[in-house]
């Protein structure tokens, strides 16, 4: 599976981590998300869902869901990039 880097609008750390994926030539699927919940579409309710990421993003952004898992934070997915 392509990563999935889930971000949320107006978030600095969430540019940060795409653009450290970026310059590392990480292919990856970008969804961004409002910060509002109830404002998502059916289509990105149904992606968080499957990759249960809904309680993390309820903390914290960025998310990167892969077949690793998920990682949470900037300097958490700046680990699995140099991995």
């Amino acid at each position: 599976m392509k990563p999935i880097l889930f971000k949320l609008e107006n978030c600095h750390k969430c540019e940060i981590a795409k653009d450290y994926l970026d310059k590392k030539n990480i292919e990856y699927k970008s969804v961004l998300l409002s910060k509002k919940i109830d404002t998502w579409t059916n289509e990105q309710k149904s992606l968080t869902e499957k990759h249960k990421v809904v309680p993390e993003l309820k903390k914290t952004a960025p998310v990167l869901a892969c077949d690793n898992g998920l990682f949470t934070g900037y300097l958490s997915i700046k680990k699995w990039a140099n991995e």
